[in-house]
């Protein structure tokens, strides 16, 4: 089950990129394989022999398969066996809740269409879709509260994990505007040694102070993307090994279970 779980949106990936055409003159061709043609001949047969089944069994299949069991056991949930096979699925969820883990099963899919259905689009309306994707999970998760109160906890990681999302992808616009900057600028300077000697060495010099201005906000978003990931890495790390000491009532005298985190 854990495994699933953690391929789920590789496969999602996998299936959606059957799908993924691009359109060349007045016919649609495979973005992986721009020989193929798409929806005609082999590429056809793949979809309805593969790309169906596949659409069915795993991207739908395996969130409502996962649905169903965990209302299923839903009685037992504290029971070992049952916890240690499919506690991935509902542990931390109220007991009215059960069914959050396909609301994120269903972002998961969300992204992956559209890091490759939406790629032919533009990476522009990617950033754009995937932030209204994120910020609606956020708001979603916000009313919702699905996990039960003990592990508030969560509740953080969770909602601190989406809104580190967000920021990614809207300081993915940068690198975006720097690309289209930079080409901008060089069609200038281009345009500018067309003209004169003057213009060639005041566009050449207007270029290189725009050129070293754009890569600074780059690098100073590159650090800031850094710091903000590396910095949730290392505040869940820290947690979880403080929570590990607090679970062990002796170790170090004591201490870690008179912590504020450690308090029950």
């Amino acid at each position: 089950v854990i495994f699933m779980y953690l391929i789920y949106p590789t496969l999602c990936k996998q299936v959606f990129r059957l799908f993924t055409c691009v359109e060349i003159g007045s016919k649609w061709y495979l973005s992986a394989d721009l020989q193929v043609e798409c929806f005609v001949k082999d590429h056809l047969t793949v979809v309805l022999v593969l790309g169906v089944p596949q659409l069915l069994l795993y991207i739908f299949g395996l969130p409502f398969v996962a649905l169903g069991i965990m209302y299923r056991y839903h009685s037992y949930r504290s029971d070992p066996t049952i916890k240690y096979r499919f506690g991935v699925l509902y542990s931390g969820y109220r007991p009215g809740m059960l069914y959050w883990e396909v609301a994120v099963a269903l972002r998961k899919v969300l992204v992956a269409g559209l890091a490759v259905l939406v790629s032919e689009v533009g990476v522009s309306m990617q950033i754009h879709l995937g932030m209204f994707v994120l910020m609606f999970s956020l708001i979603a998760h916000l009313l919702a509260r699905p996990f039960v109160s003990r592990w508030s906890l969560l509740e953080k990681f969770e909602t601190a994990s989406l809104v580190i999302c967000w920021i990614t992808l809207w300081s993915g616009i940068v690198y975006i505007e720097n690309v289209t900057y930079s080409s901008s600028t060089a069609t200038m300077a281009s345009a500018a040694a067309l003209n004169t000697a003057t213009n060639t060495t005041q566009g050449l010099a207007s270029s290189s102070t725009a050129q070293t201005s754009s890569q600074t906000r780059v690098d100073l978003t590159t650090v800031f993307i850094v710091l903000i990931n590396s910095t949730f890495l290392f505040a869940g790390i820290s947690i979880v090994i403080h929570q590990k000491l607090v679970d062990a009532p002796g170790c170090c005298k004591g201490i870690f279970q008179t912590t504020t985190m450690g308090r029950k």
